[in-house]
């Protein structure tokens, strides 16, 4: 079963992403989160990456969806994955569902 993660479009979004071994915290040389319209799309709509929307805080990898990610995106399901590379190690930690929720509140309505 795919985990779906709900988000309001437009909202700021946060995932956590602790990896271990034996108990012990890992660290990993790459990791990226990767959001397509579907899984057989070869447009990437937005990535984040260590450095770049993806920060290790507290031996956990903290993973940051912003408003302008997602502001234009349609109110409807999107694919996501979790991929993390560690030396020649490739894995993919999750792959899901990323479904975007009507909003009432739009950016132009902030004032």
């Amino acid at each position: 079963m795919k985990r779906v993660r709900k988000l309001t479009r437009g909202d700021t979004f946060s995932l956590e992403v602790e990896i271990t071994e034996n108990g012990e915290h890992q660290t990993v040389d790459e990791m990226f989160l990767t959001v397509k319209e579907s899984y057989s799309a070869d447009e990437v709509l937005f990535q984040k990456k260590i450095g770049d929307g993806i920060k290790l805080k507290d031996n956990k990898y903290l993973i940051s969806i912003y408003p302008e990610d997602t502001n234009d995106f349609e109110y409807k399901q999107y694919v996501y994955d979790i991929e993390i590379i560690k030396g020649n190690i490739k894995k993919t930690l999750e792959v899901g569902i990323l479904r975007i929720c009507d909003e009432v509140t739009f950016a132009v309505d902030e004032v």
